[in-house]
Parts: C-alpha cells; sequence; structure tokens
C-alpha cells in the first residue's frame, strides 16, 4: 500500500524551498511522482496565501521558461499552475502599445476535429489536460501546407495589446485590452522546444457571448501595415536559447511573419495515450 502523504508538512517544505518551481524535485519525490495529488490538496484548502511571488522581471520570467522539462507530464503540472499566476508579461513594445502574454491555458478551438468519442474506462485514453494536437487544414486536391505547424504543443497564453500612452493603464488591464487572436505555444516533439504563434479563428466575443469565425486574411495587419497576419509561424527555434529576457522590439518579434502559413490550423484534443506515443517517437 502507498505511504499516505503529510500534504500540510510537504507544503511548508515548498514555500520554506522557494515555491513550486524550485521544489519540483522535492515534490515528486515526497508523493512517489504523484504531483498532481499535491496540486489537488492546494486547491482543496485553498492555499491562497501561499501563492508564489510573481517574477520580477522579464529575466526572471525567461529563465524560469527556458529550464521546464515540457515533456514531465507529472513536473509540467506544477510548474503550469505556477506559470498562470504570474502577471501579464510585456513580450514586445513599440512607441505607444506593448504586447503582453497573458498565460493560461489557451481557448484554442480553431477549427476543431469532431467531438471526440466518449473516453475509456482506461486512463490512457482519458483527454490530456494540458497538450493539443495540431495539423493544417487544406482543401481537397489544394497544394500541400506551406509551413508544417508542430503536431503536439503547449499553449502557454494569449497576446494581447495594452496602450502604453493610457494614463494608468497597467497589465492588469490586459485581458480587457485589444486581443490579437494569437495564442503563443511550445512544440514539445522538437528538440529545444521551438516557440509558435497560433492564429485563433474562433475567438470568444464578449458582446454576442459565443465564438465567432474569423479569417485573419481579411482582418487588418495585427503588428504592422507591412506584415501580413500569418494562421501559424515560428517565433524561435528554441525557448531556451531565444526567449527573450527584455521586452523585444515589434519588429524583432515579428521578423518570420514573411514566412508564416496561411492555412487554417486544425486543434485536436489528445488522449494520453496519444501523447505517450507521440512523445516515445521522440525521446
Amino acid at each position: 500500500m502507498p505511504q499516505e502523504v503529510d500534504y500540510p508538512a510537504l507544503n511548508k517544505a515548498v514555500e520554506q524551498n522557494g515555491g513550486l518551481f524550485a521544489s519540483i524535485a522535492l515534490i515528486e519525490k515526497t508523493t512517489n511522482g504523484n504531483v498532481k495529488g499535491y496540486m489537488n490538496w492546494r486547491a482543496s484548502q485553498n492555499v491562497a496565501a501561499m501563492k508564489p511571488t510573481t517574477p520580477a522581471d522579464a529575466k526572471t520570467l525567461a529563465k524560469t521558461l527556458q529550464t521546464i522539462d515540457f515533456r514531465n507530464r507529472g513536473a509540467l503540472f506544477a510548474e503550469l499552475q505556477t506559470l498562470r499566476e504570474f502577471s501579464p508579461y510585456q513580450l514586445a513594445t513599440d512607441q505607444t502599445r506593448a504586447l503582453l502574454l497573458v498565460p493560461a491555458r489557451s481557448s484554442l478551438v480553431t477549427p476543431v476535429d469532431p467531438a471526440p468519442a466518449p473516453p475509456s474506462t482506461t486512463d490512457d485514453d482519458d483527454l490530456h489536460p494540458f497538450y493539443l494536437g495540431l495539423s493544417s487544414q487544406v482543401a481537397a486536391g489544394a497544394p500541400a501546407p506551406t509551413v508544417r505547424v508542430p503536431r503536439v504543443v503547449l499553449p502557454l497564453g494569449r497576446l494581447v495589446w495594452q496602450d502604453t500612452k493610457t494614463p494608468g493603464g497597467s497589465s492588469r488591464q490586459a485581458p480587457d485590452s485589444g486581443d490579437t487572436n494569437y495564442i503563443l505555444v511550445v512544440d514539445v516533439l522538437s528538440k529545444g522546444f521551438p516557440v509558435w504563434l497560433i492564429y485563433d479563428r474562433m475567438p470568444y466575443d464578449r458582446d454576442l457571448d459565443d465564438r465567432v469565425t474569423i479569417d485573419p486574411a481579411t482582418q487588418p495587419p495585427v503588428f504592422d501595415p507591412s506584415i501580413p497576419n500569418a494562421d501559424s509561424v515560428c517565433l524561435w527555434d528554441s525557448i531556451a536559447t531565444s526567449w527573450p529576457t527584455t521586452p523585444t522590439t515589434l519588429r524583432q518579434l515579428t521578423a518570420n511573419f514573411g514566412k508564416g502559413g496561411r492555412e487554417p490550423v486544425r486543434v485536436a484534443k489528445l488522449t494520453k495515450r496519444e501523447v505517450a506515443t507521440a512523445l516515445a517517437s521522440v525521446s
């Protein structure tokens, strides 16, 4: 019989050790790999006062992202819980606006595969809580996609505009600022964990209280009049070596948009079995 974990004692050790990110190895060892059990206990205890400190600067967040093992399901659970408690992060700026990453599980649903069949009784067939599957949607007889999108990704959050010229404007207001409809994701199968932007063609419209269908090709350029919208674009080949330690410029951020894909990106939910098979193919 597995030994019962003393969650209150473990939680105290985690906080004394510097929070979740610094304590992944400790949590895994103490819970015999059951990181999810510890996180569920935290949620049940409403451990609001024990939230980790928001990174003080971009360099701290960059270091955090550069050290995440995006293929380690157990450690990833705790790391994502911490990441989502961060304040919106300023990724790029121009003279009047800031482009913020709002950490959250993406609502990427565009265009989605048909609803999956009810999961079987085996745990491996349950839907995976983090990863999503991507593929380019092309019509029958159409040329091959111009860009090969990553097969399995982890959404990090949405990109939104913040008006830096508005008095009192702050990152706390970011979710109510201009949504770009772009989702930042990490390619978890490729070496270096490349970072991509995927256009959400079915964003949620607050006024209509429903999702709407949007073709980026029919919309004004999101970033600059000279930069056409893309459905998919690889920003950086490696999150470890390319993620900016200080806010970058829009010109630098959008340098690869000319090479972006113009085909809609199909999004599919994945089962744990499918994710395990995909990860095994690259391990």
